[in-house]
């Protein structure tokens, strides 16, 4: 998608409360609630243990295979701004839902 890719462009010389990234936060935020619905579809049509046609396995593949680029610019556009790991600093260990000054 053209326009998807752009704006991810656009969005990482925005700062990050500007217009155009908000903007962008709600595009990914429907573009993941698509994703979700989509998901949910396919998962009910192949769990109903019926055959599909294969124009039905044809375009349920299309709109899977959309809906994981767009999540997948989505969390390469997120990754991309997230500051570099500081080698010389220990990774902080998550416990079930505690914080890391909760685990010490």
């Amino acid at each position: 998608m053209a326009g998807a890719e752009r704006s991810a462009h656009i969005h990482a010389r925005d700062s990050l409360n500007g217009r155009i990234a908000r903007l962008a936060d709600r595009v990914e935020a429907d573009q993941i609630a698509t994703a979700e619905a989509v998901r949910s579809l396919s998962h009910g049509m192949l769990e109903t243990g019926l055959s599909l046609e294969p124009n039905e396995c044809s375009y349920l593949m299309k709109r899977l295979t959309e809906c994981l680029g767009d999540v997948l610019r989505i969390a390469e556009s997120r990754g991309g701004r997230l500051p570099a790991p500081n080698p010389l600093e220990p990774e902080a260990e998550v416990v079930e839902g505690k914080s890391p000054e909760a685990t010490s």
